[in-house]
């Protein structure tokens, strides 16, 4: 839903059990089968109640010292979301808000579905990083941290409280 993922992307497969299924089922309709579902009904309550304007990749590819954690804005100024996937940082800084704002932050589990406010830590100081002829990093990148379980799967919203 944030870089280019798509909620509708999927892998299908023969239902033996069924003589009247066809393989490819998708462009008509079918049945579902798993709990991928309960999943994406999860994530689009939570992004239909805070995005507001369309969420916008931040940053463009290769802009970030990495390249598989999204991170996304509805907006500008508006509700930030980082996506880890299969990435377990410890602290994480880049991409949370710089403007001296007062927000609410929370930790996002999307395999157990749940949401728990952060930990706010102290902004670290991120290293200088280099990448061929371009250096990032070399100074603080937030004004605050957030501390993270070891998780797969974990991601960060930030909303500016009203």
């Amino acid at each position: 839903m944030m870089c280019g993922g798509y909620a509708w992307h999927g892998k299908t497969y023969h239902d033996y059990n069924d003589p009247g299924d066809e393989l490819i089922w998708w462009p008509k309709g079918g049945q579902l089968h798993g709990e991928a579902w309960i999943r994406l009904k999860w994530i689009r309550q939570l992004l239909k109640k805070d995005v507001k304007h369309g969420l916008t990749m931040m940053g463009h590819f290769g802009h970030f010292s990495f390249d598989r954690i999204s991170i996304a804005q509805d907006g500008a100024g508006g509700t930030r979301f980082i996506y880890f996937g299969e990435h377990q940082p410890r602290r994480w800084t880049t991409g949370l808000p710089n403007d001296g704002g007062d927000y609410d932050v929370d930790v996002m589990n999307t395999w157990e579905m749940t949401v728990e406010p952060a930990k706010i830590v102290s902004a670290h100081q991120v290293p200088p990083t280099r990448h061929g002829n371009v250096t990032r990093g070399g100074g603080q990148d937030a004004d605050f941290g957030v501390e993270l379980p070891a998780r797969l799967g974990l991601a960060i919203r930030a909303r500016r409280k009203v």
